[in-house]
């Protein structure tokens, strides 16, 4: 038998106090029942509201689709502006921005977009950087090549670094 050294990513409850990491920070999720917005920030807080007849099974599902729901909105308004950034030193047109939950990859570059992996808004924000410098690489080579990594090199001298984070640490952020 071979057992694994890495630890357990954590187990979510999607009870009021729990905390998930946040673009480098953590946020402390807050229920509330009744009526109301689904989602409010305030400060290191989200005040989440569901209705008060919900059984707990719809009360969990409902209460990690508000989360994902935050969370995609919140990595999309943070990664426009460094696809921004990058596609203007590339000097290439900005490519469509998706936000989606996968289980395998941290991000996907198709012939028309690129697509984010969901959790990435639980990683660090130098970290949500390098995964989108090396999706906009994948625009001028669509490969892994030395001209590949040399690319992402030229943008980001310390992606290494960065890479071994995202490896190291990747399974800590679990929605």
């Amino acid at each position: 038998t071979i057992a694994s050294t890495r630890p357990l990513p954590p187990k979510r409850t999607y009870e009021d106090g729990e905390i998930f990491p946040f673009l480098g920070e953590s946020v402390t999720i807050r229920i509330r029942r009744g009526e109301g917005v689904p989602f409010l920030r305030s400060g290191d807080e989200l005040i989440i509201t569901i209705p008060g007849e919900y059984t707990r099974y719809y009360e969990e599902k409902t209460i990690k689709e508000i989360i994902s729901g935050y969370f995609a909105e919140e990595l999309y308004k943070f990664s426009k502006p460094v696809f921004t950034r990058y596609a203007d030193i590339l000097q290439i047109p900005v490519p469509p921005i998706k936000i989606r939950d996968q289980k395998t990859k941290w991000g996907t570059c198709t012939p028309r977009s690129i697509i984010l992996n969901l959790r990435l808004c639980m990683a660090p924000c130098h970290i949500i950087e390098y995964v989108i410098v090396h999706e906009l690489a994948h625009k001028i080579h669509p490969n892994h090549s030395p001209r590949y990594w040399s690319l992402v090199e030229r943008l980001m001298p310390d992606y290494k670094v960065r890479r071994e984070y995202l490896k190291n640490h990747g399974y800590e952020w679990v929605l």
